[in-house]
């Protein structure tokens, strides 16, 4: 189980395409301004059919506290205003469960602390989505743009390589998601890859380990028909560092933090400072 928490700011300019129904063109907002803190839990399960195959499956869940504030022409805000865009909300929900199959190519007593290991699996569309926002925008009528499903099957592929050497042990991966298709509201995600190359060490102690890693995060903007969703399409860069305890085999509890030092998106976006992640994981041999 993992949980991770992230705090959002993000504004844009109205689009004038998109008023508020039943205002005069004076009462109109200028610009709307959201914050959000954002919080998962990922609940995922391993079962080892073979020294070299198991089984993955993942449940997210979700939860989005966010606050919508709305400014004039001059900057201000503007006390009490109603939108159909944005609203103070806590969106809650499930995500789109992940499965798939894990094969071990090169396990560490194969090659002298050499690994290799390919993921490969898919995710299911279990996560809620919306009609399209921006047709209901234009409708003047209230949308939502925040969702936590896709309503579609997203490929999934990973490859992740390693070397134990006495005292450090080097990592790096890649995993991919795919987006090939629309769901029945004529939404199609954006394709995602993300890698990193890491170090990971103990110092010498048994029941310690210390990460420090490099990550690249690419996805595509998705698609609303021929539009553009908002908050998405980002290239980031970032650093990452970890601790993880083993209290007693065989639990172990981590915490994670990673920061994107460069970032580049599509469209209006959300600034991250930074996300952060504490889990618990407990393994046992059942067959």
């Amino acid at each position: 189980m993992d949980f991770g928490l992230s705090f959002l700011e993000g504004g844009h300019p109205v689009d004038p395409n998109q008023p508020e129904p039943g205002l005069a063109a004076e009462d109109q907002a200028d610009s709307h301004h959201l914050s959000a803190v954002l919080m998962s839990w990922n609940l995922a399960a391993s079962f080892g059919l073979h020294d070299r195959l198991s089984l993955e499956v993942s449940l997210p869940m979700r939860v989005n506290q966010v606050s919508a504030t709305f400014g004039d022409s001059h900057g201000h805000d503007i006390e009490g205003f109603q939108s159909i865009h944005h609203r103070d909300e806590a969106i809650v929900g499930i995500g789109d469960v992940g499965v798939g199959v894990r094969v071990g190519i090169v396990n560490p007593g194969d090659a002298a602390g050499f690994s290799l290991q390919t993921t490969v699996g898919a995710t299911l569309p279990t996560g809620g989505t919306v009609e399209n926002p921006f047709v209901r925008g234009r409708s003047g009528l209230e949308h939502q743009h925040m969702f936590f499903g896709t309503g579609t099957v997203m490929p999934t592929v990973g490859l992740q390589l390693g070397y134990a050497f006495s005292s450090v042990s080097l990592a790096g991966w890649v995993e991919s998601r795919l987006g090939f298709y629309e769901n029945s509201e004529g939404f199609r995600p954006g394709s995602r890859v993300a890698s990193g190359v890491g170090a990971i060490t103990g110092f010498g102690l048994t029941s310690w380990r210390f990460l420090l890693q490099h990550e690249v995060d690419w996805e595509a903007a998705s698609q609303w028909g021929d539009e553009p969703a908002v908050n998405s399409g980002r290239t980031a860069l970032l650093v990452a560092a970890g601790v993880f305890w083993s209290p007693a085999p065989p639990w172990e509890i981590h915490v994670l933090l990673k920061a994107p030092y460069y970032s580049k998106s599509v469209g209006d976006q959300f600034d991250i400072p930074f996300v952060t992640s504490v889990g618990v994981a407990w393994g046992a041999n059942v067959l």
